[in-house]
């Protein structure tokens, strides 16, 4: 009712000053249920710019049309659930770089571990209230922009080192932990002879 509403407003606007610097960001809600969907994105309209879709192939094809700086996606949908389209986004080079928050109704450790495995970046629980919402979608996207100085992009490469992901040409490629390293030691000092040991 109206007086649930608004005591759940209430409840959230305390969190108002620590989103105000990230209301330009969008937001991508991948819902099926559309009370839900909607309660969310009334809810999240407040502060940042929403979109939203009804099923996972569309929110797979929003999320690569549109930049989208978020994802806030269910669990169960019918077709593509949310682990799958988690686990098909994270490793898309066009939007492996969107945190993506798992909204479920399964709560239990194998579930919540699947949800990681998939690379979503934070999981909520059904039922959830207004302010852990707000709190863990401020947390993350705080979490990613400091994530974002260590993300290098050379015309067709790209390197996440937190995610130690390496992309050329959009194709996810895959190196040994030594490989890696010495890729992100080249690239940090490309102007700066390096010594033959450091390559051993």
């Amino acid at each position: 009712n109206n007086t649930n509403a608004d005591s759940m407003i209430d409840a959230d606007n305390e969190f108002l000053e620590k989103i105000k610097p990230y209301n330009t960001k969008k937001i991508l809600i991948i819902e099926d249920n559309d009370d839900v969907r909607n309660f969310v994105k009334d809810m999240l309209g407040r502060y940042f710019e929403v979109i939203s879709e009804k099923n996972g192939t569309d929110g797979f094809t929003t999320a690569k049309s549109s930049d989208v700086d978020l994802i806030v996606s269910d669990v169960m949908m019918p077709g593509k659930n949310g682990f799958e389209l988690t686990k098909r986004l994270k490793n898309d080079f066009e939007t492996s770089h969107i945190p993506i928050i798992l909204l479920t109704a399964l709560d239990d450790e194998d579930s919540q571990l699947e949800g990681s495995q998939s690379g979503a970046d934070a999981y909520v629980t059904k039922p959830f209230s207004p302010k852990e919402l707000m709190a863990r979608i401020n947390a993350v996207i705080k979490r990613n922009q400091e994530k974002e100085h260590n993300r290098y992009v050379f015309e067709g490469l790209e390197i996440d080192i937190d995610a130690r992901d390496v992309f050329v040409n959009k194709e996810k490629v895959t190196l040994t932990p030594k490989e890696f390293d010495l890729l992100v030691y080249m690239i940090k000092n490309k102007n700066m002879a390096i010594n033959r040991e450091v390559l051993l």
